[in-house]
């Protein structure tokens, strides 16, 4: 019998009642977002049900621009109230242009353990901390 791993890492679909579907999915949430200093820029809410993803996420990050970012998320069960959950924390911060291993403002950053927190919807929170300069940021989430 093979696990949830291999099933998913093979694409096997597990059944009609599970909820994983084995497949990656990846939605830009930011396209070229340009969030002027000490400001913040919202996604459109994701509907995470449309995607079925099983626990596993990750963000791609572009970031260009003089200012600094730090890119988190709210969580609703209503898509009418977005909240952060407690105990949440950024998914990361201090996002420059010379961030990532390359120095090019370009990175994978996955999501702090046990986050987020089952919920229906999402949206991404783009904001710039430096206080002095815009950023601008395309993200990808992936979900798994």
């Amino acid at each position: 019998m093979l696990t949830r791993f291999q099933r998913r890492f093979w694409e096997i679909p597990e059944g009609d009642n599970d909820m994983a579907d084995g497949k990656i999915n990846v939605v830009k949430v930011f396209d070229a977002e340009e969030v002027a200093a000490s400001g913040s820029a919202t996604s459109n809410a994701l509907s995470l049900n449309l995607y079925k993803p099983d626990g596993y996420f990750s963000v791609q990050v572009e970031i260009t621009g003089d200012g600094t970012a730090t890119l988190s998320y709210t969580l609703s069960n209503n898509d009418k109230d977005y909240l952060v959950p407690t105990g949440a924390s950024e998914i990361i911060a201090g996002l420059t242009k010379t961030s990532g291993p390359s120095g090019d403002g370009k990175n994978m950053y996955k999501f702090a353990t046990g986050e987020p927190m089952l919920a229906k919807y999402i949206k991404f929170v783009l904001t710039e901390t430096g206080t002095s300069e815009s950023v601008t940021a395309t993200v990808w989430l992936a979900m798994a």
